[in-house]
């Protein structure tokens, strides 16, 4: 069994308030009528507050059955160059370009669990804890430092999670975080993902294994690796 592959192209544009909102709704109007992809990620990079927007608001390839449930018809309803119509969560409205589309042999295992962790508090912060944080665990002690910030860690099936989250968490790697406005005023929240949980594949071949094993011993040395570099290291944070 194969499955299918998609490579998009992201903007999130700030909604926060009444103002913010209205202003969002017309910018996303003229953007759905891009037909570029090169014009639609240079939009990207100077209109998105998506960290992707560093990249022209392109992400990587991702299975279109890994896409959150509302997502997925919608996306899978595009030929490449063409642009969601604007999708309005809390606080952004986002648009999604597919840029490209493949069919792939291999069976794609189901997403069984997402963790993720939320931080949130005063806005200064929350910047300062990301600055400190490169992974999910080192905000125990950025919120051990800060009572004002509040720390959660959470682990839900992909049906679980609210359309506007899974929009969030669906552009991150692995410790990557998105920083989407999420509250008015002085208060922020940031969301970091920290893994994706695959279900096991009934039936896998011994290459798969003999790839998998291969991959594990790889990501046991780089996680050595940067635990020296981090040991060794003299941090000063400002």
């Amino acid at each position: 069994q194969g499955g299918v592959k998609v490579l998009l192209t992201e903007i999130v544009l700030p909604a926060g308030s009444a103002e913010e909102l209205d202003s969002a709704r017309q910018t996303a109007e003229r953007l759905g009528r891009i037909t570029s992809a090169a014009d639609f990620s240079e939009q990207a990079r100077r209109l998105s507050v998506a960290q992707s927007r560093v990249n022209g608001g392109r992400l990587e390839w991702a299975n279109l059955s890994d896409l959150p449930d509302g997502l997925r018809p919608i996306i899978s309803g595009l030929r490449p160059g063409q642009i969601t119509t604007p999708l309005e969560v809390t606080n952004a409205i986002v648009l999604f370009q597919l840029r490209d589309v493949a069919e792939t042999t291999a069976q794609s295992p189901e997403i069984s669990a997402i963790e993720y962790a939320r931080v949130s508090g005063p806005a200064d912060a929350v910047t300062s804890a990301t600055r400190m944080a490169d992974t999910c665990d080192d905000f125990y002690g950025a919120v051990k430092a800060d009572p004002s910030l509040t720390f959660t860690i959470h682990s839900e099936s992909p049906d679980q999670i609210l359309q506007a989250l899974s929009l969030r968490l669906m552009g991150l790697d692995k410790h990557e975080f998105d920083d989407m406005p999420t509250a008015e005023g002085e208060q922020a929240e940031i969301v970091m993902l920290c893994a994706r949980v695959y279900a096991a594949l009934e039936d896998v071949s011994r290459g798969q294994v003999a790839n998998n094993l291969r991959s594990a011993r790889i990501t046991s040395l780089a996680d050595g690796f940067l635990a020296e570099l981090r040991a060794s290291a003299d941090i000063v944070y400002h």
